[in-house]
């Protein structure tokens, strides 16, 4: 099925949580999942077919989540947990398909709306890529235009 987990995936999923993979004795480390699917749509909907069993797996949710599959960029809110966490997800879905903005949406802390000054698509936002920072426990993300220019944060 499109957009879902398979039962080994989430079996393998499940066993590393019991394996104590993602921490143990109360204490659960960050939880980084990238995937093709979205866990939910820009407006914020949520896509039950690959949220729910994802962040049931993960007796949680993961820390961060970044998928692509949407073509476009953009940054949502928090979302929280029932675990009182929050799942800080990302689309990175700009990396070579033309596409033009929508303009943000409540969820939405950032999105791409920078023209990409393309003469044959008047209308097409930038496209890029996003570069992860990882040092010990902390992430720091740079989301990059096609022009080479910072975009978000």
């Amino acid at each position: 099925q499109v957009g879902q987990l398979n039962k080994e995936q989430l079996d393998w999923i499940t066993a590393l949580g019991r394996a104590g993979v993602f921490g143990g004795g109360g204490k659960r480390k960050q939880v980084m999942v990238l995937t093709h699917h979205q866990g939910h749509e820009l407006d914020g909907k949520v896509i039950d077919q690959l949220w729910k069993p994802l962040t049931d797996a993960l007796g949680g949710g993961p820390d961060y989540w970044y998928w692509g599959h949407i073509h476009g960029a953009a940054v949502f809110k928090p979302i929280p947990t029932l675990d009182g966490r929050a799942v800080h997800a990302r689309l990175v879905g700009h990396g070579g398909i033309p596409y033009q903005a929508d303009g943000p949406k409540a969820p939405l802390v950032w999105t791409e709306q920078g023209n990409a000054g393309d003469p044959k698509i008047k209308n097409r936002s930038l496209n890029g890529f996003v570069l992860l920072h990882l040092d010990g426990p902390r992430l720091s993300e740079e989301f990059i235009g096609e022009d080479g220019s910072h975009r978000w944060p």
